[in-house]
C-alpha cells in the first residue's frame, strides 16, 4: 500500500511539473507564430506577383500566335496542327 501511494505522489509530482508552462516559452512561441504568420502573407504576395506575370505571358504569347497565324496565312504556309482556311 505505501509503494502505491509513493508510484502515486511521484506521479502527481511528475504531472505537476511537466504542466508548468514557461512563460519566456509562451513568448517564443507566439513570436515564432507572428514570424510565420508574416511570412505567409509575405509567400501570398509573390504568389499574387506570380499570376499577373503569367496572366500577362499568356496575353503576350496569344498576341505572338495571331501574328505567326497571320504571317503564315500570308504566306501560305501551313502550320503544323492547324488546316489552310
Amino acid at each position: 500500500m505505501r509503494r502505491l501511494l509513493q508510484s502515486a505522489a511521484a506521479f502527481a509530482g511528475i504531472a505537476v511539473l511537466t504542466s508548468c508552462v514557461s512563460p519566456a516559452n509562451e513568448a517564443a512561441q507566439a513570436e515564432e507564430m507572428v514570424a510565420l504568420g508574416q511570412g505567409l502573407t509575405t509567400l501570398q504576395g509573390y504568389i499574387g506577383d506570380l499570376e499577373m506575370r503569367i496572366d500577362s505571358l499568356v496575353g503576350v504569347i496569344a498576341s505572338q500566335d495571331t501574328a505567326i497565324t497571320r504571317i503564315a496565312e500570308f504566306t501560305g504556309l501551313v502550320l503544323p496542327g492547324r488546316e489552310r482556311r
